[in-house]
């Protein structure tokens, strides 16, 4: 089946409409926000609006969504949607694009919420790719979350016949492709939403999509010169080996969730994927024969739900259940490249001492949630004045933080390396 229009040649949509993309995840949606983000003063004299300054809007989608960004049970930041409004609405002349993937898999009080903020010029636009290739992608995004289910074991969950969504809600909310065009197509109106399918064969489709519909020239949203951390790019086989065995032989309740993401995927993570270009002795991660029978037949399932949606489509829906060629491997490696533990050790020690991944300026501890009732230190009221033995009482532990946060460094160094040498042995 094929959709609509050339290769994403689209007429534009009308002056003032507002684009609302969903995502899907993994379909090139960092390549196009970052794109927009770096071109932002081009986009504006084009009459397009990319609101904000990150590269994309997730702050602002989680808060109205009212979930965390950060650890669970901390309140969101209520006001970053209703600056992103304030925005949006002090723009009356030009064209908007407001983007995240998490917003495609919203419940529908929120999805309600986001069509009526952004007013009936709205117009959704959903990104696709083949099912089959997207799936080690979507484990790798539980990988860097601790998970130490391999992948096998992950697609038994989110391939089982039939589906059981009461396992990985958020998971299948997200990425079923069918259900999601189907879902946004009745709450938006199938005249309102289009699809937009890339594929290898022609890489420049989704671009060329989204400049179309934003009246943008040509080229404009190219992808900009990215490492593989800023383009997203998937792990090696080598690489999730890695990262899977320091999740399995990590000791549980070892870190809090912040600091596990900080130092080992903020950092350790980051580092791998800007200082390592995908190198060629290393092996893709694909799925095992079972899985990508199963995985082709639920594309085609999604292919006709998607074309039974009335929604315009910009692509082949074949692709949805084509697989890629490349060879590569569905099981992890038992030894990993040196100097993949090397960067790996190097991003996890700078992050360690709070300098990101490539040892840059120190960065200040984010502040941590409150629980209700209770105030921060700074907030806190003045203490009553105390006798002078008592205050230098007080002072005396001070003088043995730096030597603690000191050993703490070094047994985390330890840690790592131990680690290390498991995986090179």
């Amino acid at each position: 089946m094929e959709g609509s229009g050339a290769e994403g040649a689209l007429p534009p949509l009308p002056e003032q409409a507002r684009l609302l993309h969903i995502g899907l995840m993994k379909t090139g949606t960092t390549a196009l926000q970052r794109a927009a983000r770096e071109r932002r003063r081009q986009l504006l004299q084009q009459g397009v609006r990319y609101p904000g300054r990150h590269y994309n809007h997730r702050e602002a989608a989680l808060a109205l969504m009212r979930r965390s960004e950060r650890a669970p049970g901390e309140p969101p930041p209520d006001d970053a949607w209703q600056q992103l409004l304030a925005e949006v609405e002090q723009d009356s002349r030009r064209r908007i694009w407001v983007s995240n993937e998490f917003i495609c898999g919203c419940d529908e009080t929120a999805a309600e919420q986001f069509l009526d903020d952004l007013g009936p010029r709205t117009h959704v636009v959903v990104t696709l790719r083949s099912f089959v290739a997207v799936l080690p992608s979507l484990w790798q995004q539980y990988l860097k979350s601790g998970t130490r289910d391999d992948l096998e074991s992950w697609l038994r969950v989110v391939l089982a016949d039939p589906l059981d969504r009461k396992q990985l809600p958020r998971h299948y909310a997200r990425n079923e492709q069918g259900p999601v065009v189907s879902r946004w197509a009745r709450l938006v109106g199938p005249d309102r939403l289009t699809v937009v399918i890339g594929d290898k064969a022609h890489p420049e489709r989704v671009q060329q999509a989204f400049e179309s519909m934003l009246g943008l020239r040509p080229q404009t949203l190219a992808p900009t010169q990215q490492n593989g951390y800023d383009s997203n790019r998937s792990f090696s086989a080598e690489e999730a080996a890695l990262f899977l065995e320091v999740n399995r032989l990590l000791p549980p309740g070892a870190a809090t969730e912040d600091q596990l993401k900080r130092i080992l995927f903020d950092g350790a993570g980051r580092r791998v994927l800007e200082q390592r270009a995908a190198p060629a002795a290393d092996t893709a991660l694909v799925l095992p024969p079972w899985a990508r029978e199963r995985a082709i037949a639920l594309g085609e399932q999604y292919a006709q739900v998607v074309a039974d949606s009335g929604a315009r489509i910009v692509g082949d829906l074949a692709e949805l259940s084509r697989p890629p060629g490349q060879e590569g491997r569905s099981t992890m490696p038992d030894q990993v490249p040196l100097d993949l533990a090397a960067q790996a050790l190097i991003g996890a020690l700078s992050a360690g001492l709070r300098r990101g991944s490539d040892f840059g300026a120190p960065s200040p501890e984010r502040p941590r949630a409150v629980p209700p009732g209770q105030t921060r230190p700074e907030q806190a009221p003045p203490k009553q004045a105390q006798p002078k033995q008592a205050q230098l009482k007080q002072a005396q532990p001070q003088y043995a933080r730096p030597r603690r946060a000191h050993r703490t460094l070094r047994r985390t160094a330890r840690r790592v390396a131990r680690v290390a040498r498991r995986l090179l042995a």
